[in-house]
């Protein structure tokens, strides 16, 4: 595992910086992108329903809304969050330095 992290690190100090700062534009709104946050919260937040199904032990009707209603909010979650990311990131894009 550390071997893994001393590679991507290294690889990371080889890039060069470009025009855009550290990290390209491009990645930073492909970073940005709802789709992105969404899929990455929606599981989460699935997996958590399925926790508190397995805790709870509700009928079926019960286990299948827990789990479908978690995933719905962390989908709500994670478009709310790209939202956010998305006006910093270009806020800090279209930040000109000095002012």
């Amino acid at each position: 595992m550390a071997a893994c992290k001393a590679g991507i690190s290294q690889q990371s100090a080889e890039l060069p910086a470009t025009k855009d700062g550290p990290i390209p534009r491009r990645l930073s709104e492909f970073i940005a992108a709802p789709a992105v946050w969404v899929s990455v919260a929606a599981p989460d937040a699935g997996a958590l329903g399925i926790l508190w199904t397995m805790a709870i032990k509700p009928g079926w009707t019960g286990s299948i809304d827990a789990v479908a209603g978690m995933a719905m909010l962390g989908a709500i979650a994670g478009y709310t969050l790209s939202s956010r990311r998305r006006q910093s990131t270009t806020n800090a894009h279209f930040a000109k330095p000095g002012s």
